[in-house]
């Protein structure tokens, strides 16, 4: 999704961006980036869904984790592009094992059940259940897409001033 954002004093970043070696500005852009993605990150912790009960449950990796686990995972992370000089990427997401979040929990699940097998394999029955929709994790990147336009913004002109 590209997006116009008008800057006070861009012009002027570029050319002290320019002036300074390629590392430099790449770290000072990625740095704006990152900082620019705490909005986000904010309001996907607040609205992250939290299971209810202190049962500890196990990730794909083996790992036992408490209720709350999703929240704790949102994280944003910086790429690095060694292709071009000029490119500084961002990601911003849950962690490997709180893939369910974004798939399951913010989709919604339907499992049919299965009868156990009279020969070969024993295997349990499973009762067919449906996992509601519980939409937390694109709506609110759509809400806070605007926030983080801003704060890029902002962070550009701090960053005038700084250099």
């Amino acid at each position: 999704m590209a997006a116009e954002i008008e800057v006070k004093g861009y012009a002027n970043l570029i050319k002290k961006l320019d002036a300074l070696d390629a590392k430099a500005s790449q770290k000072i852009i990625s740095g704006i980036l990152s900082r620019s993605t705490t909005p986000l990150k904010s309001a996907w912790r607040a609205k992250a869904p939290v299971r209810k009960g202190s049962r500890l449950k196990k990730t794909y990796k083996g790992r036992y984790v408490a209720p709350g686990f999703l929240k704790k995972s949102v994280k944003s992370k910086q790429i690095k592009r060694r292709l071009r000089k000029a490119v500084a990427l961002v990601v911003a997401g849950v962690g490997d094992e709180a893939f369910y979040g974004p798939q399951f929990l913010d989709e919604g699940v339907t499992i049919s059940g299965r009868r156990p097998r009279g020969k070969g394999k024993v295997r349990k029955a499973v009762r067919s259940y449906r996992l509601p929709a519980y939409r937390w994790y694109y709506s609110t990147y759509k809400t806070n897409l605007p926030k983080m336009q801003r704060k890029i913004a902002a962070e550009m002109e701090r960053e005038v001033g700084r250099i």
